[in-house]
């Protein structure tokens, strides 16, 4: 998290969304930082409510800077297009922070408006003992009762 510069509204595409918003909330004012996500499903999919929330918490004004914190591994477009004249034009003092599993997650219009970046760790690829041109169903049912 150390490369996060938390002075400009940004978006960080994450390997782990809880992981990255505990990070976050470390090194943020409590005080100032508010984290919108949908609590209320298993997906993490922000919806139109969470967007609403957003705005409304982003007019609410203070003189010290707020944090708003949007995390998601999906966002639906239409949560996403009425965040565009907020995004585009915040209120003052207003830093938004989008937490994503993917790019793909948002729309180029949002990606347009904010800096993103990349912080997931890559992942180690295990190699299987499949020669896939010669794969008969015998080392096929063989590998699946052993995987």
């Amino acid at each position: 998290m150390q490369n996060i510069n938390i002075n400009l509204s940004q978006i960080l595409v994450v390997s782990s969304i809880n992981d990255t918003l505990e990070s976050l909330i470390q090194i943020l004012p409590k005080h100032t930082t508010r984290v919108i996500r949908n609590e209320t499903s298993d997906k993490d999919e922000f919806l139109l409510a969470q967007a609403t929330a957003v705005i409304k918490e982003s007019y609410i004004a203070t003189a010290d800077k707020k944090y708003i914190i949007l995390c998601g591994s999906t966002f639906r477009k239409e949560a996403q297009n009425s965040l565009l004249k907020v995004l585009e034009e915040p209120p003052r003092n207003i830093i938004f922070i989008i937490v994503t599993t993917s790019k793909s997650a948002l729309l180029p219009t949002i990606l347009s408006r904010m800096p993103h970046k990349f912080l997931k760790k890559a992942s180690k690829v295990e190699e299987l003992d499949l020669n896939l041109l010669k794969l008969d169903l015998k080392e096929t049912y063989t590998f699946l009762k052993e995987n």
